[in-house]
């Protein structure tokens, strides 16, 4: 597609100012330009994760100017078409890739979208688009908290913890859980809040799955299933009310690492001082923001490309919406908002 000034354009679904779904539009924009390390990607299925929404209503607090326009999309595959003058990574036209790329660039609910290629890995062989798709997001996120912040790919530390995933049937639960597996990880506790929900995280290897949202606290439904405190709690569920209950079941010398919001009180910061309990945030944008080693991130996707096809961790999409619109993205970011969901939502394009 193309202008009548002969400027290269893409069909796209974007937002030009915060609101409810209903700001999504569908838009015919200019084709990315890239940057000396960028790609140009033809994304083939991108998939949504709790940020694009939090972005399309409030762009996280961040400012948001008069005339802006800004594509979502934070996790993508599909096959490059073009590389920028300085690209030494090795990638070459026609490779099949996967990626999630950053917050501070347009991103992939377009036909096109370029990328630095240090985010980027050739896709898993044995995935579909759609499938890869619903993977890099929550598998850097994955591997920043679980193997950079607990050190779970040390053997010896692996097979002696045990590490409890609340919200385990989410994007980044789903993920996580295999991945403690994966690495050994002795006793892997999910934390689940309907009956599907618990069956999920049961068939992706959570050793137990105890009830979150109920009158009960996580230490009592621990308690209840023989089990004391844990090693480590990786904190998917984004639910202010589990900051302190989350800091009584961690033992001492543990570890926190929350990829949501988690505001602890005075007190609990106090019991965690005494307990030496670190409390690690995990904003997996941080790399690609800030140009910090984003080389990391491409490495870790190409190990998790690894893990996949070797069969240690199987696919995490399970709502499949089909074309580029903006009323599929729209319905895409509703179900997303529901936090209902199992897995990962993915749209074909």
């Amino acid at each position: 597609m193309a202008s009548s000034q002969g400027v290269a354009l893409m069909k796209a679904v974007a937002i030009r100012k915060l609101g409810g779904a209903e700001v999504l539009e569908d838009l015919s924009l200019p084709r990315p330009t890239l940057g000396d390390r960028d790609v140009l990607v033809q994304i083939k299925a991108f998939a949504m994760n709790p940020v694009d929404w939090k972005l399309r209503c409030s762009n996280l607090g961040m400012p948001f100017p008069e005339n802006t326009t800004k594509i979502l999309g934070y996790d993508g595959a599909g096959v490059i078409v073009d590389v920028g003058s300085a690209c030494s990574c090795g990638f070459a036209l026609g490779d099949e890739v996967y990626f999630s790329g950053s917050c501070i660039r347009d991103g992939t609910n377009a036909e096109f979208t370029a990328v630095d290629e240090r985010l980027i890995a050739k896709k898993p062989s044995t995935l579909s688009f759609q499938e890869a798709a619903a993977f890099p997001l929550v598998a850097i996120t994955g591997y920043e908290n679980l193997v950079e912040t607990m050190r779970l790919n040390e053997r010896q530390k692996a097979e002696s913890s045990s590490i409890l995933i609340l919200g385990g049937a989410g994007g980044c639960g789903s993920f996580g859980i295999q991945l403690c597996k994966a690495l050994g990880v002795k006793q892997v506790i999910a934390t689940a809040s309907r009956p599907e929900s618990t069956e999920w995280c049961k068939k992706l290897g959570a050793d137990t799955v105890i009830t979150h949202g109920t009158s009960k606290t996580l230490q009592q439904e621990l308690e209840a299933a023989g089990i004391g405190k844990v090693d480590g709690v990786y904190v998917c569920h984004d639910d202010e009310r589990y900051a302190s209950e989350v800091v009584d079941i961690v033992k001492p010398m543990g570890v926190i690492a929350p990829v949501v919001t988690f505001f602890p009180s005075k007190d609990d910061v106090m019991k965690m001082y005494l307990n030496r309990v670190t409390l690690s945030f995990g904003m997996m944008f941080c790399r690609s923001i800030h140009n910090l080693e984003p080389e990391k991130q491409g490495a870790l996707l190409r190990e998790v490309a690894q893990l996949i096809d070797a069969g240690k961790i199987s696919p995490v999409a399970t709502h499949t919406f089909n074309g580029l619109s903006a009323n599929t993205v729209r319905e895409a970011h509703t179900l997303q908002e529901t936090q209902k969901c199992r897995g990962k939502i993915v749209v074909t394009v």
